[in-house]
């Protein structure tokens, strides 16, 4: 399942790499429940092969929340630098590099999978509308 869900990742990396060709990610940052996971990290790293970075302070949308509306009301006067002291890092999860072929081989095959389920979901949708 966690798989599937990195796939899923690597998928969203794609088309944002498709919009954005320039880009150059360094780094994707995790927050909430699954940043507490090494196992679920570390696959994440190895699907997008973009080393995983963990956020020690919990909080997520909240924080970043609290963050912009701080900013907002003038109580930060640099929301990079108020970032920056509010958001400590924990581990960082390096990519199996000898794992890259294998990524693209299954990200390859749940892009086709995702296809083929749309083309039945299509079909069947258009029985049930004849019936």
């Amino acid at each position: 399942m966690l798989d599937g869900v990195a796939l899923e990742y690597s998928l969203y990396k794609r088309a944002l790499l498709d919009l954005l060709p320039n880009l150059a990610i360094q780094e994707i940052r995790v927050t909430g429940g699954g940043e507490k996971s090494s196992t679920w990290n570390q696959i994440k790293a190895d699907r997008l092969q973009i080393p995983v970075v963990s956020v020690e302070r919990t909080g997520g949308t909240p924080m970043g929340s609290a963050l912009i509306a701080g900013f907002g009301v003038g109580l930060f006067n640099s929301l990079p630098a108020a970032a920056s002291e509010w958001v400590h890092l924990g581990d960082t999860y390096a990519p199996d590099r000898s794992k890259s072929k294998l990524a693209g081989e299954r990200i390859q095959k749940y892009a086709h999978l995702l296809q083929m389920v749309d083309a039945w979901s299509r079909k069947d949708s258009t029985a049930m509308c004849e019936l």
